[in-house]
């Protein structure tokens, strides 16, 4: 059975028709006032429950602000609208032209710099000796053969990692074979089989025993260390956009993330800002289920409106300035989200749901438009243009 959405008014509507019932029906009194009291509890339908979540929402939708106030723009009608200055000086690389790298590597090095590398061989060699400690060991063991790793090493172990990527087998021991149908030269050329697994099975990015860092502690000294360097060696233009990302990975871990629609479908989400004009991806924060919405600014806001927010901010505290134009998709876009950025002094382009909150409430109507027509509603700031294709699409923006 259909749930009904009941408002304020036609819940009073119907506690008046039960009262005048009760007055008309002595014989049914009891039988009408146990359903009055019902209906104040708010399950009168067939889930108590839900009924009650039903009846909160109507609540609170008779407590909504008051709705914007939107004007028609007619035929060749235009919007005076101030533009932002773009305050932020010297934008683009960061990297000044003596250290621009000159292979692959270095620009890897960028980001996982010396400091990260020698945190790791700490870390990988504290945990190897925590674990071995108190192991017995069989004389023919390749733990006997173990020794703490170095830098050179480490660094050697992600260049294998990496090829390993490229070159698919189904085993990490296909890789060392002998055989000559199978063997790869490089791999063999770089590590003897061993030491490669000795390095492998012990690699270990964060301090042993650190807890209460959330679902990322493991790896949350490497986030900081490249989103530090994201912001550091490169500054974006005025031009800007929001869009989440998934990395492919269907090991076992809490935040794995499942989409059928997504040409990725098993992964780890990631929000990203990035710069419009080159790609470069200036700032991100992994998803982590209901342990990142804690942890967001603004928690009176919807989440896709807060984490826009959360990146932005942390963008122009980096970059000191105002004046960028963000673009986004019809996720994020919200007339909401567009006030919160105005107030940053951040401009905002983006295709936006009818549905939103706060949209015009022409736009809301499912009319019929002729094809390739325009409508457009403007507050003072803020204007909402729909354009007629095979559907209508629809399209905020602050200028």
């Amino acid at each position: 059975m259909a749930k009904r959405r009941l408002s304020g008014t036609q819940v009073r509507h119907i506690l008046d028709n039960i009262s005048s019932s009760d007055n008309d029906s002595d014989n049914n009194s009891d039988n009408n006032s146990d359903a009055e009291s019902g209906l104040d509890d708010a399950s009168c339908d067939d889930d108590a429950s839900d009924s009650a979540g039903t009846v909160a929402e109507s609540s609170d939708a008779d407590e909504e602000p008051e709705p914007v106030t939107w004007k028609k723009l007619g035929p060749g009608a235009s919007c005076n609208f101030k533009r932002l200055a773009f305050t932020v000086a010297n934008t683009g690389s960061q990297v000044s032209d003596d250290l621009v790298p000159s292979d692959e590597l270095a620009f890897f090095q960028l980001y996982f710099t010396d400091e990260l590398i020698l945190e790791f061989v700490a870390n990988t060699n504290a945990y190897a000796a925590t674990k071995l400690a108190n192991a017995s060991l069989r004389p023919n063991s390749i733990w006997n053969k173990g020794s703490d790793v170095t830098a050179d090493e480490l660094k050697a172990y992600f260049g294998v990692i990496m090829n390993m990527a490229i070159n698919d087998k189904p085993s990490v021991f296909d890789y060392f074979s002998p055989q000559w149908v199978d063997c790869i030269p490089f791999f063999v050329d770089v590590f003897p089989r061993y030491r490669f697994l000795l390095i492998h099975w012990m690699f270990h990015a964060s301090a042993v025993g650190v807890t209460g860092g959330g679902k990322a502690q493991k790896v949350q000294n490497v986030l900081d260390c490249v989103r530090e360097k994201c912001l550091q060696n490169f500054v974006p233009d005025c031009a800007i956009a929001i869009d989440e990302t998934t990395i492919a990975f269907k090991g076992r871990v809490s935040c794995k993330m499942y989409n059928p629609q997504k040409p990725t479908k098993w992964g780890l989400r990631v929000y990203v800002l990035a710069d419009s004009a080159t790609g470069y991806i200036c700032t991100f924060q992994p998803y982590y289920g209901r342990e990142t919405t804690a942890l967001l600014i603004r928690p009176d806001l919807p989440f896709t409106t807060r984490i826009v927010l959360h990146l932005v901010d942390t963008l122009m505290t980096k970059s000191s300035g105002s004046g960028y134009h963000l673009y986004t998709d019809r996720l994020y876009t919200s007339y909401i989200l567009a006030e919160e950025l105005l107030k940053l002094g951040v401009h905002l382009t983006g295709t936006v749901q009818r549905t939103r909150q706060h949209m015009p409430l022409e736009l809301k109507k499912k009319k019929k438009m002729a094809t390739h027509g325009v409508e457009a509603y403007a507050t003072d700031r803020i204007m909402v243009l729909c354009w007629q294709d095979k559907r209508p699409i629809m399209m905020l923006v602050i200028s």
